[in-house]
């Protein structure tokens, strides 16, 4: 891999982990303070290995929405 795409996964892998930053935070004080700092490292491990697959994610736009569910309320 080229620098300039190994500089680009950096940098989209940093921006999914400050996207989650706030909602890891808030989970992690359901946990033991103690447990903490590695179940933070384990969940942007896992957010880094799933990278390739949350990069392909994409949400339906209003109108796929509406005729996806338009035959379920009928």
């Amino acid at each position: 891999m080229s620098d300039h795409y190994e500089e680009e996964d950096k940098q989209c892998i940093d921006m999914l982990i400050q996207n989650f930053e706030p909602k890891i935070k808030r989970v992690l004080h359901h946990t033991p303070p103690y447990e903490r700092e590695d179940l933070e490292q384990e969940i942007k491990l896992k957010i880094f290995e799933k990278r390739n697959l949350l990069k392909d994610i994409q949400a339906p736009g209003f109108f796929d929405y509406i005729e996806k569910h338009k035959d379920k309320k009928d």
